[in-house]
């Protein structure tokens, strides 16, 4: 077998598979093709139907298994503890006229904001005192941490210290981080810790309008939460998981969301109930293949869907995903859509709980036990359905898998004559070229086995001509072709090593002189990171003095304390949540409120820069003829990443060249602040008027003492 060429071997091969194609169309014939195509359809619906089952019931089994292992971890037991505990103890309105007063903040939020969307959805008129929450607690939290989301431009979800100095808020700024990441990471909408007491949610992720509201009275009373929270209620018992069906929720718009609960216990007392909310996303996701449905073998008209014990779906149809006026016109003339529900599904983006398929139907499909049968479409089509339950204790779901009569036909019908003419033109077309295209294949492999063979020589020749490859030996060409590959393999490799040093040691840079949130923003792909940031302080550190040096002053030492200035400064600036930006000159440049927002950035600022001037000390040196001179604007400020291929985070703006201009203004030891950061200044911290300020600027200084950290400033 050695000495046959592979050539010879190739044009065996192929008239073997000819010979047995033409045997294979002899003996079956063009009937059994067609079986074959129609039994063909019929296992790509079974299987596409069972796999979405199968996707769609791990799905569900993972948010019940991570709710039960939330609830059941010590973490939650204490946070339901603490939470619980500081919620009792809220700071509540005492008064009628103070609780009025909380209201009044409250009542443009709820009315401008959240009841006109919630009115749209619904299609009909909601009261605003039926909205409003009815106790003080939700009252005081819902003031504090939507007031602070308002103030600073962000949802109330991003808010982890709301500043309103209550035992609830310092628990929170402990555990919030936590479960923000697992309900991020899990693709949850929200998750909940109810007191088992009182029924009241001490603690929300989202922090929607149901955010410390009681599910004994108010506006969520009567949801689908609050049931499900009664029923766990009425039997406890360690890890056991109750879940309720997709349905309208009015603190997310009136969108379809579904809740799962476990009960919380310290040891043996039940102290609560963990419940995580999801949305509709990835049950579309999953149903719709992420809108590809031809990779399934779907084709043009195919598709899957969840339906519910009502008839309603509860995933997306294709038509809504592909052509939503065509979907709406059908479905309304079918009768499976109502008008009034039109609002519901372009609000909320999915037809789940609004679309309607015939409950007769279903049934009928379900008697033959997973047969692909013919029946008639939601759009009132005909059409070839199949369906399987979901098995999800709580949950009478169905998968659907339904598609087109006239497409499904063409699949199964035809397939034995137009397989038998291809087979046959194939079959002629093939023959006489096989011997020759076989010939021809192996020409390049041979000329490739000699010139890998003369490159792991490290012969530098052309690579081997067509009379060298006929009068070259053909036996063993695989085995070389290999070896060669072996060799090339080898070297790209290392050259594959190099690069990746080479790629270590960019990050390395990029991380050492960008922030670390930019960084992980630009390793995620990002490239166009500009943003303008409404409100920020600026500090700029002027290093005066660099311009006396004399020529006997040791460069390398001078060096040497200037990085590791710049390193204090960058510590310091750490930790009073300043992020260095650049160094340009004899000026170090930090923002407070550049990759995370504070609502005390001002402060912040001061104490960096009183901290920093304190540090700098050159004393026990030669060189003593360097200080600093500070300077600090609060405002707006530009941010982003220049360049492509040489990269450089920068700010910009009137509040950048302010603190610069300060900086340079002011007298060596000293800070100088704008009137936008005295403003926000404690009473401890001690600003006279800058009496050396240019013409039309008005500023204040700040003198640090340097002779004791207790004296005042």
């Amino acid at each position: 077998m050695k000495n046959i060429s592979v050539a010879t071997r190739i044009a065996v091969a192929i008239m073997l598979v000819v010979v047995t194609a033409l045997t294979v169309t002899y003996v079956f014939g063009s009937d059994s093709l067609d079986r074959l195509s129609q039994t063909g359809v019929d296992v790509r619906f079974e299987a596409t139907r069972a796999g979405k089952v199968d996707e769609v019931t791990r799905f569900i089994k993972s948010i019940e298994r991570a709710t039960a292992q939330l609830a059941a971890s010590p973490m939650t037991v204490e946070a339901t503890t603490r939470f619980t505990q500081a919620y009792g103890n809220l700071p509540t309105t005492k008064s009628e006229s103070s609780r009025r007063t909380a209201i009044d903040t409250l009542v443009p939020i709820y009315r401008d904001e959240y009841l006109p969307s919630l009115v749209e959805a619904r299609g009909r008129q909601v009261e605003l005192a039926s909205v409003i929450p009815a106790t003080d607690e939700a009252i005081y939290l819902q003031t504090a941490y939507f007031g602070a989301a308002a103030t600073i431009g962000v949802g109330p979800e991003d808010i982890d210290d709301a500043l309103d100095g209550s035992d609830w808020t310092a628990v929170h700024q402990e555990f919030n981080p936590t479960y923000r990441e697992t309900a991020d990471e899990l693709g949850l909408s929200d998750v909940y810790i109810i007191d088992a007491a009182t029924d009241a949610i001490v603690y929300s992720v989202a922090k929607n309008t149901d955010f410390a509201t009681s599910l004994e009275l108010g506006p969520v009373s009567g949801s689908t939460l609050a049931t499900m929270v009664r029923l766990i209620r009425q039997s406890p018992e360690a890890g056991m998981i109750a879940v309720v069906d997709f349905a309208r929720y009015n603190p997310d718009l009136a969108a379809p969301m579904a809740f799962f609960g476990s009960p919380i216990f310290d040891g043996d007392r039940f102290i609560g109930v963990l419940a995580t909310k999801i949305s509709t996303n990835e049950t579309n996701r999953i149903m719709t293949n992420d809108a590809d449905w031809p990779s399934i073998g779907l084709g043009q008209t195919g598709e899957a869907f969840i339906v519910g014990s009502d008839g309603r779906f509860r995933s997306d149809s294709r038509l809504f995903v592909e052509n939503p006026d065509a979907y709406f016109e059908e479905a309304i003339e079918a009768g499976t859509l109502d008008s009034g529900d039109v609002s519901g599904v372009l609000s909320s983006g999915t037809t789940a709980l609004f679309q309607r398929m015939d409950l007769a139907t279903l049934e009928a499909v379900q008697k033959v036990d997973g047969d692909v049968v013919e029946t008639t479409s939601y759009l009132a089509k005909p059409a070839f359905t199949t369906v399987e339950e979901v098995d999800i204790d709580g949950l009478d779901w169905l998968v659907v898998v339904q598609a087109a009569r006239n497409e499904v036909d063409g699949l199964r019908g035809g397939a034995g004559t137009a397989t038998g003419v291809t087979i046959v033109m194939f079959v002629l077309i093939l023959t006489f070229v096989a011997v020759v295209w076989a010939s021809r294949f192996v020409r390049p492999v041979r000329a490739l086995t000699l010139r890998l063979r003369s490159l792991t020589r490290h012969e530098d020749r052309a690579p081997a001509s067509s009379t060298t490859v006929q009068d070259g030996a053909v036996t063993r060409e695989y085995a070389e072709l290999a070896d060669g590959i072996e060799s090339m393999i080898d070297g790209l490799a290392e050259r594959e090593r190099i690069l990746d040093e080479t790629e270590t040691e960019r990050r390395e840079l990029i991380r050492r002189f960008l922030p670390a949130e930019v960084v992980r923003r630009l390793e995620a792909g990002e490239r166009d990171l500009v943003e303008r940031i409404p409100n920020a302080t600026v500090v700029a550190i002027v290093l005066g003095g660099l311009g006396t040096l004399r020529e006997d002053d040791s460069i390398a030492d001078i060096r040497s304390r200037l990085d590791a200035s710049i390193e204090t400064f960058d510590d310091i600036a750490g930790r009073y949540g300043l992020d260095r930006v650049k160094i340009i000159g004899d000026t170090y440049y930090a923002v407070c409120g550049l990759t995370r927002p504070y609502l005390d950035h001002a402060p912040r600022s001061i104490e960096f820069a009183i901290e920093a001037l304190r540090t700098f000390d050159w004393s026990d040196t030669d060189v003593e003829r360097l200080d600093l001179s500070i300077g600090v604007a609060s405002g707006p400020i530009t941010a982003g990443l220049a360049g492509r291929h040489h990269l450089l985070f920068d700010t910009w703006g009137v509040t950048v060249t302010e603190a610069g201009f300060l900086a340079r203004a002011a007298r060596p030891g000293t800070i100088v602040v704008s009137p936008s950061v005295r403003n926000q200044l404690p009473d401890d911290i001690e600003a006279i008027e800058f009496a050396d300020a240019p013409e039309a600027l008005e500023a204040w200084q700040i003198v640090p003492a340097r002779d004791a950290e207790d004296a005042p400033t």
